[in-house]
């Protein structure tokens, strides 16, 4: 008879005190590799297309943003929608901007391929 009790409790006490750093790795490894990109660019050792450097600075502007409120995660997903919506619409609107940057870059590609 204890066990659902036991079980109650430990899961509400891992919930409670659950922190989400999945997403703050990954941003931040996707950061790191952007400007390592980039820095080999403006360095010389890699030749790039200018789409393809709007793309580079589209992923680290929204991986960035993403990476600071990845950090209040647990904040952004307990707290009331009046208080935090502001945060998620701003996220929706540079992960709108970063889509419609990879859309671009990639049929610009695809049409400089086709051409040529």
């Amino acid at each position: 008879m204890a066990i659902p009790m036991i079980a109650t409790l430990v899961s509400t006490y891992f919930f409670k005190s659950y922190i989400a750093l999945d997403r703050v790795i990954y941003n931040f490894t996707l950061i790191i590799l952007a400007i390592n990109v980039l820095v080999g660019y403006f360095n010389g050792t890699i030749n790039m297309a200018s789409s393809v450097i709007t793309m580079m600075l589209s992923i680290i502007a929204f991986f960035s943003i993403d990476f600071i409120l990845a950090l209040s995660f647990n904040y952004l997903i307990k707290e009331n929608l009046d208080l935090v919506g502001y945060f998620w619409l701003f996220r929706l609107t540079f992960l709108l901007i970063y889509y419609g940057t990879t859309v671009y870059v990639t049929t610009t590609t695809k049409l400089s391929q086709k051409t040529t």
